[in-house]
């Protein structure tokens, strides 16, 4: 029983603290993610719908006929889709926000409300990719914002996919 030890030091050694992914998220950062999204779809709504409001208000002083303003102001913006989309932006903003305020030995609650909010926050990513094709479907020579929109999306939904991912591998305490 003489054999010599085996050395461990301390660099070596598996720390509790390190990712065993370091593509994955942590739950820090996927509350970030949730509450940036949010922010940013409050602030496309805001824009929207002042760019809306504008678009009735130069139709209106026009005194176009009602059936060119309907035609026209369909594919722009669609009420159903903002409404749902602002829907989705308030619960997703609060579970971020009381998420990003609670201590970090509340895990299991800040797992939890991570998980809530990225949730929401792919839903309303897909509505908004969703309703990508129907403009290009109404300006087909519109590429800019076909490039934009789409691309946007789908970086937004990779981003929510990897954040629930990352909640499922990592668990509360990543």
């Amino acid at each position: 029983m003489d054999a010599a030890l085996l050395q461990v030091d301390c660099s070596t050694a598996i720390k509790k603290n390190t990712p065993r992914f370091p593509m994955l998220l942590s739950v820090d950062q996927v509350l970030k993610w949730a509450f940036l999204a949010a922010s940013l779809m409050v602030v496309v709504l805001l824009a929207g719908s002042v760019i809306f409001v504008a678009v009735i208000h130069i139709i209106n002083s026009l005194q176009l006929t009602s059936t060119i303003v309907d035609a026209d102001l369909v594919f722009f913006w669609d009420w159903n889709d903002g409404v749902g989309y602002l829907w989705l932006s308030v619960p997703m903003a609060a579970a971020a926000a009381v998420g990003l305020l609670l201590p970090r030995r509340r895990a299991r609650g800040r797992w939890v409300l991570a998980l809530v909010a990225i949730v929401f926050a792919t839903v309303a990513h897909y509505m908004n990719g969703r309703g990508v094709p129907d403009f290009i479907a109404a300006h087909p020579d519109g590429i800019a914002y076909t490039i934009l929109a789409g691309g946007g999306s789908l970086i937004s939904l990779g981003a929510d996919l990897l954040g629930i991912i990352s909640l499922f591998i990592g668990g509360p305490e990543y």
